[in-house]
């Protein structure tokens, strides 16, 4: 245990890495949560929530993921499926009343870590880029 807290013994998955579980965060969760964020306030939205049970919103942010992130990302130690319905069931919930403002506020910032990357491997793969092309219009249209 070298002096810490048995973490295992109640889930924590000890890792030797835990680049892939970061670059899954930052697009999967970080860019899907901008998505909502911008979608959400350009219909008039004041929280996460509402943009993330809105079904067209929805269907951006799942698309994103689905056809452009988990392709890019997979393998993965992660099951970026199952991760990808955690952070929109997690991003559904009313009771964090998250708003849309706090997390679009510093949107420029984080096309080029969240965003970008995807667009780079999919096109270096010569793959579409329809979905992930969404967030950055969203981005200029908010």
């Amino acid at each position: 245990m070298a002096g810490r807290p048995a973490w295992e013994k109640v889930g924590v998955e000890m890792v030797t890495s835990v680049a892939a579980y970061e670059e899954a965060r930052i697009r999967l969760l970080n860019a899907t949560h901008s998505c909502i964020a911008w979608a959400g306030t350009l219909v008039g939205y004041l929280y996460i929530h509402e943009g993330t049970h809105d079904p067209v919103i929805r269907k951006f942010a799942y698309d994103y993921v689905t056809d452009d992130v988990i392709p890019v990302l997979s393998p993965c130690p992660l099951n970026l499926e199952n991760y990808r319905d955690v952070v929109l069931d997690r991003f559904g919930n009313p009771a964090i009343r998250d708003t849309n403002q706090r997390v679009a506020m510093d949107g420029f910032s984080k096309i080029p870590g969240f965003i970008a990357p995807t667009f780079r491997e999919r096109l270096a793969r010569n793959e579409s880029i329809d979905s992930v092309a969404m967030l950055p219009a969203l981005f200029l249209a908010y």
